[in-house]
Parts: structure tokens; sequence; C-alpha cells
């Protein structure tokens, strides 16, 4: 009786005990994105990544996925965009940008959209003042509601616009319209 209670549980205790999580699961193998600034130029696009641990890595490259890549590499670390707070546009081709980070980088729905077109602002500013200057502006009307879901349902409307928040070194400086 007790030699079949022992194949019984034993292998199931060794089921349990074996499962874990692996590396990839543990939260300082990855590099959280706070934001993210794109300047498209020429078929090249210029990407700013500022990290909640507040590093900053400016790379260049032909599409998204090819600048992730590089970034990952020069980093070490897989980067997570699900935290993203603020998406800086500037030049590119918005509605195929934003449903690429929306669908396949996975960023969160309440991602603020915004323009300027200071160069790459999130190495000379704080993603942090941006994006609180930006949701300052919403809460008191100067701005309007700029996630990238309702930037996205603008863009996609029979209008094929949308209005988003214009930023600049010193924060919110206006509002800017963006054409699918």
């Amino acid at each position: 009786m007790i030699k079949k209670i022992f194949l019984i549980l034993f292998p199931l205790f060794a089921v349990f005990s074996l499962t874990g999580c692996n590396s990839t699961g543990r939260v300082h193998d990855k590099n959280y994105l706070r934001a993210l600034s794109v300047r498209s130029e020429g078929g090249e696009s210029t990407v700013t990544f500022s990290f909640f641990s507040n590093d900053v890595m400016t790379v260049k490259g032909e599409s998204i996925d090819d600048i992730q890549e590089k970034a990952e590499l020069a980093c070490g670390r897989e980067i997570f965009m699900g935290y993203t707070q603020l998406v800086v546009l500037d030049g590119c081709e918005c509605s195929k940008l934003l449903e690429l980070l929306l669908n396949d980088k996975k960023v969160s729905p309440d991602c603020i959209i915004a323009y300027s077109n200071t160069g790459s602002l999130l190495d000379r500013c704080s993603a942090e003042t941006l994006y609180s200057s930006v949701k300052t502006a919403v809460k008191h009307g100067k701005s309007p509601e700029c996630d990238i879901v309702t930037v996205l349902s603008g863009l996609c409307s029979n209008r094929k616009r949308a209005e988003i928040a214009e930023i600049s070194v010193n924060g919110f400086s206006g509002t800017h319209s963006i054409s699918a």
C-alpha cells in the first residue's frame, strides 16, 4: 500500500518541484521602455529609447524590428515595451508605426502619442517630465486625448487625421495634426 502511494505521489512531487521560471521571466533580464522617439528621414529611422532605469540610447536603422534588435544587442537585454508611456513622432508614417507598436510590440493602450520636430528630444529632456507635461495638458483641456488607441481611431476613421500634443524641451507646447 505504501509503495503504491509512493509511486503516485513521487512523480507528482517531482513535476511540481522541477517547474519554475526560466531566465527570460526575471525582471533584471529586460530593459523596460518608458518612452521612445521616432524620427524618419529618407528611408532611415532614428529611434531614441528612454528606459525606466533612466538610460537613453539612440539607434538608426531601416525598420523598427531592425532598430530594436540593434538596441537589444547594444544593451545586452531584451527590450520590453509593455509599459511604454510616451511615443514621440517626427516625419514617420504614423498609422503603420502606431499599429505595429500597439499590435506587435504590445505597448500599453494608455501610451501617449506626441509630436516634436526638435530632434532627439529624449536625449535632452526627461521622459517622465515630458509625459507628465502632456498628461497635465490633457487634464486641463489644453491638449486632446492622445493615447495610442484614440489616435489610431482617428487615423483609421473617414477623416484619416488625429490631433496630438506637441512637445518641446520645455514640455507641452501646443497641438499638432497628423494624418494617415
